[in-house]
């Protein structure tokens, strides 16, 4: 049984479910200001849910390169980035190393 106080891991649950999930209609379903949780939720995960969300997708679109068959573009097209480009500097900013990279290494 959660408490009050346990919305920033539901929050986080609900974005690992659906990535494209809005925080502001998330904040009003459970009665809670929209920038309040926005904070709380950088004080609880040291990142803000824009952050949150961008590193889950990039971790997703990284272990997805494993097997992946088809481009880079199409990769990160189907993780939901802009481009390839900003999944280029996403993956860069979390692991490291540019997808190409991490490709030819595994």
């Amino acid at each position: 049984l959660m408490g009050p106080n346990d919305w920033p891991d539901l929050l986080a649950a609900a974005l690992g479910r659906d990535p494209a999930l809005s925080i502001t209609r998330w904040a009003d379903t459970m009665d809670l200001d929209p920038a309040s949780v926005s904070r709380g939720f950088a004080r609880a995960y040291g990142v803000s849910p824009k952050r949150f969300r961008l590193e889950l997708r990039t971790r997703t679109a990284v272990r997805a390169l494993a097997g992946w068959r088809g481009t880079l573009a199409e990769l990160a097209a189907d993780h939901g980035f802009a481009d390839q480009a900003h999944f280029a500097r996403a993956a860069l900013a979390l692991t490291g190393f540019t997808p190409s990279q991490l490709k030819s290494a595994r």
